[in-house]
Formats: structure tokens, C-alpha cells, sequence
């Protein structure tokens, strides 16, 4: 579980705090990430999943966008330190637009 709350509150945050299981947030902050990169809303065709390997220390961003017709998506993989998942999420994130993805989402807004 994640709890958020705005950035501003600092007690509520410190009481929140340990409702938070850190792995999950990890992941969390490296998908926003990639979908950030993207300029990414509710009605972006785009797909994020990381993955947390504990015993290599990484966070693996796998990450697509769709083509709204249907006919080719655009993937990419991104791995990097567990210490920046969000880095490794923005990275992943740029990987997809690099390879076509900035297209498909200006195509089809």
C-alpha cells in the first residue's frame, strides 16, 4: 500500500509514513516516472510495469505505447539502481519516445 498526501503536510505525512511499504513505492515512483517522460494522462494507450530485483539492488521499467489503430506498439525496457527508480522510470520513458512513441501520441492525442 501507498498513501499520499499533499507535500505541504508534514504531520500528516510523518503519521502516514508507516502505512507506506517501501518496495511498493519504489515501484510506484519508477511507473509515474516513465508515464511523466510520455506527458502521459488517463487516455494515453501506454502500458508501465517495473520490477524490483532485491538481491541485484535494480528496478527493471518495462514500458509500451500503444498504437491507437492497433497496429504497432512501441516497447522498451529500462534497468537501473534501485536507489533512482525514478530515473530509471525517466529513461524508459525517453527510450519509448526516441523509438517512434512521441509520434503515436501526437497522432492521437
Amino acid at each position: 500500500m501507498v498513501v499520499e498526501c499533499r507535500t505541504d503536510d508534514h504531520a500528516t505525512a510523518r503519521l502516514l509514513g508507516p502505512l507506506t511499504h517501501s518496495p511498493t513505492r519504489l515501484l510506484l515512483d519508477a511507473e509515474r516516472a516513465a508515464l511523466a517522460a510520455l506527458h502521459g494522462n488517463c487516455l494515453t494507450a501506454a502500458s508501465v510495469h517495473a520490477v524490483h530485483d532485491q538481491q541485484a539492488g535494480t528496478v527493471t521499467v518495462h514500458a509500451t505505447v500503444l498504437d491507437p489503430d492497433g497496429v504497432t506498439p512501441v516497447t522498451t525496457a529500462a534497468t537501473g539502481p534501485a536507489t533512482d527508480p525514478a530515473g530509471t522510470g525517466q529513461r524508459a520513458g525517453h527510450q519509448l519516445l526516441d523509438a517512434g512513441a512521441a509520434r503515436l501520441l501526437a497522432a492521437h492525442p
